[in-house]
């Protein structure tokens, strides 16, 4: 889930980034903080309240365990909380470190997450995969491996409780389409009332795919959820952009919110099972780029920078001015300098990220278009430790009042 596009959806003649092992924090969702069961499963469902028409799935990815603490989730502003991420491997089991020390320190942690979500009558799902790994997942769902992999994630469902199984597999092409399906149909036998998700890429409208593969897991899936933000880089042909729009207006700027779950639907998607994404992250350009639809120049995205580091750090900094595009429904910092909180920091000209206005409007465009809810990644880079109590969740807290009150 890398900095700061996906490679099969970047424009003919864009270089992609590098791919990140998917043993590290994953670039393409995670980003660099420049601040320096069965049983238990049916239990919980009797006593749980009637779910909420729309989702808020929250990624609580283990290695930022530090930075939100379990004790802290804004379990308001949620529906499911999503842990990431548990790794295939290629003998059908799984790694289960959830980046801490050892496989037990992350099973312990993922108990006190399922723990925690069920006081709160909310749903937990262990997000399985993560960036670039693909060849992990072919190999888990080989005819060898299935039968092993499939009981390993029912286990999840049992033993620490989970409610449900997110597949992450990325990247998908064609040829796993039969894999995936065949991994849905024995998890749905094996399962029938388990939560099962999986993320999508978002969609070039300069190039849309062939997304029919996608038909038949639909069938199999509560929700698909598409992955729109990281939305913008220095590539061939392309403006300055924003991580997470809503609208766009160029093709030279060719993704967006809409863009992607409208090519969705038309491939056959139940919008209702369709997702989208909100980034706690921004995208930091450097110099001469100030704002979007500029001309790129020499102008790279040096990195990506956590919500808590941008409302916390760059937005006091002095010559700092913030803007909200009105047409594509979200805001941006420009800075007339390179500019940085600290002297560790990235050095920024402009700087593309959401707020608690861009969700309030991206869950309006959910309900009146009639999309399942939103995926958010990650919660731990939303959590602001610093504010007053009440209000450390703020992009949560948006999501709240728009898509679940």
């Amino acid at each position: 889930m890398r900095l700061p596009i996906l490679a099969l959806l970047i424009a003919a003649g864009c270089a992609a980034p590098d791919a990140s092992s998917t043993a590290q924090p994953d670039l393409r969702f995670a980003v660099i903080d420049d601040s320096t069961h069965a049983d238990d499963m049916a239990h919980a469902d009797l006593a749980a309240p009637p779910p909420p028409s729309k989702w808020v799935t929250g990624y609580y990815a283990g290695y930022a365990s530090a930075t939100y603490p379990v004790g802290s989730i804004y379990w308001d502003g949620l529906t499911h909380l999503a842990v990431a991420f548990f790794t295939p491997k290629s003998d059908g089991t799984l790694d289960t470190a959830l980046y801490q020390s050892s496989a037990s320190t992350g099973l312990a942690l993922a108990k006190q997450l399922v723990d925690a979500a069920h006081a709160h009558g909310k749903k937990a799902i262990i997000s399985i995969g993560g960036a670039s790994s693909r060849s992990t997942w072919v190999a888990a769902t080989s005819s060898a491996s299935l039968a092993t992999f499939t009981a390993s994630l029912v286990a999840l469902l049992q033993d620490p409780g989970f409610d449900g199984i997110d597949l992450d597999w990325e990247p998908v092409e064609t040829a796993d389409g039969p894999l995936l399906k065949a991994l849905l149909d024995g998890l749905r036998a094996a399962a029938p009332t388990a939560i099962l998700t999986m993320p999508v890429y978002p969609l070039n409208t300069n190039a849309l795919p062939d997304l029919s593969l996608y038909v038949p897991l639909a069938a199999d899936l509560d929700q698909m959820n598409v992955m729109t933000y990281g939305m913008a880089g220095a590539y061939t042909g392309w403006k300055s952009w924003h991580s997470s729009a809503l609208h766009q207006s160029s093709t030279a700027a060719p993704m967006s919110v809409q863009g992607s779950v409208e090519g969705y639907v038309a491939a056959g998607i139940d919008r209702s099972k369709l997702g989208v994404g909100a980034g706690a992250y921004g995208l930091c350009y450097t110099s001469p780029v100030t704002g979007p639809l500029q001309a790129l120049g020499t102008a790279t995205v040096k990195a990506s920078v956590t919500y808590a580091s941008i409302v916390e750090g760059y937005t006091g900094l002095s010559g700092a001015v913030k803007a909200y595009d009105t047409v594509a429904r979200v805001p941006y910092l420009s800075f007339a300098t390179d500019s940085a909180p600290t002297t560790t920091a990235s050095k920024c000209r402009y700087i593309t990220y959401e707020d608690p206005q861009s969700l309030t409007d991206k869950a309006a465009f959910v309900k009146s278009e009639g999309y399942g809810g939103v995926i958010v990644w990650t919660i731990n880079h939303g959590y602001l430790p610093s504010a007053a109590v009440g209000q450390r969740d703020p992009l949560l807290a948006a999501l709240k009042t728009g898509l679940l009150d």
